[in-house]
């Protein structure tokens, strides 16, 4: 059986529905994921395999509820773990695509979610990206100090924009 690993795939399908249409289209091609971990936002490793028609979802759940997994679970999805608080399902079909939101507001709810933790990324690296500008200018530090602290705090408020424009694009896609 052979492998193929896919580097920052969570990473180039930000939007929960984009990432899922993806490994669709993975399985539809025979590569097979079988094991989702915390490290597979970096690095996720497919199983070539039959080609399958596979409904995948990706769920954000910091806290779950107790019966989160036993729900899915018992309405036939199988859990292939989870990346952070992002928990990876997916269910093997014929006829007609599988949901596993039970209305457009759950969908909504989802991607909420999903936002949320963007958002509070973002706004983690806006602020010490701000302390470590202002810290640049104003501490007494050597100039290579100061050199320093500035670019760290350019990198974290650029990474912060990039999580702005993250968000955005899930938000437009909340309905998926």
């Amino acid at each position: 059986m052979s492998t193929k690993r896919e580097w920052f795939a969570a990473f180039r399908y930000v939007a929960p529905a984009d990432f899922e249409d993806w490994l669709e289209a993975q399985a539809h091609e025979g590569w097979q994921l079988e094991h989702v971990g915390q490290w597979s936002s970096i690095l996720m490793t497919f199983q070539k395999g039959e080609p399958a028609t596979y409904r995948y979802v990706i769920d954000a759940q910091v806290s779950p509820r107790p019966d989160y997994l036993a729900t899915y679970q018992d309405a036939g999805w199988e859990h292939l773990g989870r990346m952070a608080s992002a928990h990876v399902w997916r269910r093997r079909y014929d006829d007609l695509r599988p949901e596993a939101f039970t209305d457009a507001e759950t969908v909504r709810a989802r991607s909420q979610r999903f936002v949320g933790a963007v958002a509070v990324a973002a706004s983690v690296l806006a602020l010490g990206g701000l302390a470590m500008l202002l810290a640049s200018f104003f501490a007494d530090l050597s100039a290579g100090d100061a050199n320093q602290m500035l670019a760290a705090g350019i990198l974290f408020a650029s990474m912060a924009v990039l999580l702005i424009f993250v968000a955005v694009r899930i938000w437009r896609q909340r309905d998926r």
